[in-house]
């Protein structure tokens, strides 16, 4: 069984606060304000969403949930936000913030 610790690099005053899900705070925020400019087009929404890792894994995972019912998987973020819209994505993304942040060291598995 592995254990896991927590990383304890020499700058860790610099880790970035991010929800349990793993998603930036930062990059939430900033995604969610692109939302809230009417003329701001789903690309670069889009793209914003693709810098984080973690986020763009939850929009293509709720984009191909069953509730979609899609024939085919989504497989780009920039299709999954046009599939979704933005009253969707929205609606999905403001859930992600009552999951609380989590300011906490990551953490790695050790090795024996």
């Amino acid at each position: 069984m592995e254990k896991w610790t927590r990383i304890n690099p020499a700058n860790s005053d610099k880790i970035a606060p991010h929800f349990p899900c793993g998603v930036s705070v930062e990059v939430h925020a900033a995604v969610m304000r692109a939302i809230g400019q009417a003329d701001l087009p789903l690309l670069k929404i889009g793209l914003l969403i693709k810098d984080d890792q973690a986020l763009s894994r939850l929009v293509l995972e709720h984009v191909n949930s069953a509730s979609n019912a899609l024939r085919q998987p989504v497989e780009s973020v920039r299709q999954g936000v046009a599939l979704l819209g933005i009253n969707r994505l929205r609606d999905y993304l403001s859930t992600i913030e009552h999951m609380g942040v989590d300011d906490r060291q990551p953490i790695k598995p050790t090795t024996p």
